[in-house]
């Protein structure tokens, strides 16, 4: 009988921490029985699997595929790969808030993840380009209020300056939000 030959692929090819879920095709020859390993645990004895990964941090993997032809006498092959579920930064600014107190999106802050706290910088303009909230706190939200006062319902415009902790340069986004009171 033919020695079986362990292979695999695997999809999406460069997984991220905002999208950690992989699928492992198996591509073997002449096996039977299948081990699937990641960092020598074992997780599958199907054909293909899928697993996602932590999504705290970017970090690589390594999965074995173990190929075992199930006719006497027993031969097995494996082969490992390396996996890398890489790091991202993940920005989401919401639209619109209404702080009238009610404790349901009172404030304004982005929602953010794989970011450096250092090189933050998080401003709010009104329609004239006056600058109406600076923060270099990534902790602290815009409560709607200007110089002591609430300020008015109206659209507003944010800036936002942030690094990523997975690569040197600062991105720099911009966008609007509506204060509903």
């Amino acid at each position: 009988h033919a020695v079986p030959e362990a292979d695999f692929e695997f999809f999406p090819a460069l997984p991220t921490i905002m999208d950690p879920h992989v699928t492992f095709y198996n591509q073997s020859k002449f096996g039977d029985i299948f081990t699937w390993k990641i960092d020598g645990v074992e997780m599958s004895n199907g054909e293909n699997f899928s697993n996602i990964f932590p999504d705290d941090d970017e970090r690589s993997y390594t999965v074995t595929l173990i190929a075992e032809a199930d006719v006497p006498p027993a031969c097995i092959d494996s082969t490992s790969r390396k996996i890398l579920v890489k790091g991202e930064l993940f920005v989401n600014v919401p639209n619109t808030f209404t702080p009238n107190g009610d404790d349901i999106n009172d404030s304004f802050i982005p929602i953010m993840a794989g970011y450096d706290t250092e090189g933050y910088l998080f401003e709010v303009y009104d329609r004239w380009g006056e600058l109406v909230f600076s923060t270099t706190d990534h902790t602290k939200a815009w409560e709607g209020n200007y110089k002591g006062e609430k300020a008015p319902s109206d659209l507003y415009i944010w800036k936002l300056e942030a690094k990523s902790k997975y690569l040197v340069e600062k991105d720099k986004f911009m966008g609007q939000v509506r204060l509903m009171r």
